[in-house]
């Protein structure tokens, strides 16, 4: 059964005045990366908070950690187009990075050292080779430093870049059968009486569903789905407790005007997945479940990144309210070719932040942060970034940090060097009078 959204409001947000605003953020540090993806952080067991930076291009991701308030590289970890990462907190006391490896068949799973759980059993090292007769030749003659890029992925014996994790605080124990993935995302069933179940979806050619086996420490394919041009998920829950989870569409049939799909999803069914509904997007690239505080309580939103419809990125994303178990259109946030969405918590207030890529001819976008009001949402503040594509909230010490990864900057056609950038982070400031 599919149940179309019905609109309650398409009014567009106001901008806080400067005497309303909770806070705001200021820039605190730079990421050097190289087509940037994606972002996620973990919390080591002796309190040090690790960033974990997706690189397309280049072949390695980047960890950093703060070293004396600046964040400095720690780990290079090899990737192929990595597209994102995704940090899985499992109920077994156990951190995962799970790396969405656009290139190549697998993706590979991290495990983050942590002496209070049992240690991981790293992989093998890959074999490591050149895929050119001539690569030598052109080790020697510099070729390594001029075209890294290239040399490292095809020539990775002569130019001392095999596919080898460097020494730091995450090892990989798994390989994941993968097809350009695109993103990974772990979420948590609870069952009455029992323990919690770990899964992960993975979006590729065909979306993926896994199960985390405890006992082996492994995740194992628990069902492949027929979903198609996906590109994220989110996952809510019900006011009964049921699992419910949103398929991010981003392309289908050779066009960007797609149906995301809303499931509920019990495992223990013959049929895990029960279509609840299709909602209309554009290119939808992100979608985000969180709470905000109302009139009458908590209530559950559903935001969409939408990227773009057939002939422009200038399109708005949409913010939807659970209702029972059907999403409701409540509001339209203005948007540019939008990415990402973070939702997170700052001075009291409820915000969400959107990562605009820009219209596909400039880069002259901006991260918007958006506050939760009883009239909707407000615009707080615009970050310019570039071309952003990921936005990811944290917190050190403390502090509330709000990461954005930048895929480039200039403007269109895009050259090979406007990829190599620096992706920011912001540090949130309370507002004080």
């Amino acid at each position: 059964m599919c149940l179309h959204a019905s609109v309650l409001s398409l009014s567009f947000p106001r901008l806080i005045s400067l005497h309303e605003r909770p806070g705001y953020f200021v820039p605190l540090a730079t990421l050097p990366s190289h087509a940037a993806a994606g972002l996620a952080s973990a919390n080591t067991s002796d309190g040090r908070t690790l960033l974990v930076l997706a690189n397309f291009w280049g072949g390695a991701s980047h960890v950093f950690a703060f070293a004396g308030g600046a964040l400095t590289k720690l780990q290079e970890l090899p990737t192929d187009m990595a597209h994102d990462w995704e940090i899985a907190r499992l109920s077994d006391g156990r951190t995962h990075a799970i790396v969405a490896n656009y290139g190549g068949a697998v993706s590979t799973v991290y495990q983050l050292s942590d002496p209070r759980v049992p240690p991981p059993e790293p992989l093998p090292p890959p074999p490591c080779s050149d895929q050119h007769a001539a690569c030598r030749d052109w080790q020697t003659a510099g070729e390594c430093a001029h075209n890294p890029t290239f040399m490292r992925e095809q020539c990775q014996q002569s130019c001392g870049s095999c596919a080898a994790p460097g020494a730091g605080p995450f090892v990989p124990v798994q390989l994941l059968p993968t097809e350009a993935a695109s993103a990974a995302h772990h979420f948590v069933v609870r069952t009455a009486g029992g323990p919690s179940r770990d899964f992960l979806l993975v979006a590729q050619r065909r979306v993926a569903l896994f199960e985390f086996d405890p006992q082996a420490a492994q995740w194992r394919l628990f069902l492949q789905t027929n979903a198609t041009g996906i590109c994220e998920f989110a996952s809510c829950e019900a006011p009964s407790g049921e699992a419910v989870l949103v398929f991010a569409q981003w392309h289908a049939g050779g066009t960007f005007r797609t149906a995301s799909a809303v499931y509920a999803f019990d495992p223990a069914a013959s049929q895990p997945l029960q279509l609840l509904q299709e909602l209309p997007t554009l290119g939808a690239h992100d979608a985000e479940c969180f709470t905000v505080e109302g009139g009458e309580g908590s209530e559950t939103l559903l935001a969409i990144a939408n990227v773009r419809d057939d002939a422009s990125q200038r399109v708005s994303s949409a913010i939807y309210r659970l209702d029972g178990r059907a999403l409701v259109e409540a509001q339209r946030l203005d948007t540019v070719g939008a990415h990402d969405l973070e939702p997170l918590w700052a001075g009291g207030r409820r915000l969400l932040a959107v990562a605009n890529q820009g219209d596909g001819t400039s880069c002259n976008a901006s991260v918007d942060v958006y506050a939760h009001a009883p009239r909707g949402w407000e615009l707080l503040q615009s970050l310019p970034t570039g071309c952003c594509v990921y936005v990811h909230s944290f917190r050190d010490r403390g502090r509330l940090l709000l990461g954005a990864a930048v895929e480039r900057i200039g403007s269109e056609p895009a050259q090979a060097d406007t990829y190599r950038t620096d992706s920011l982070v912001f540090e949130w400031i309370e507002q004080t009078y």
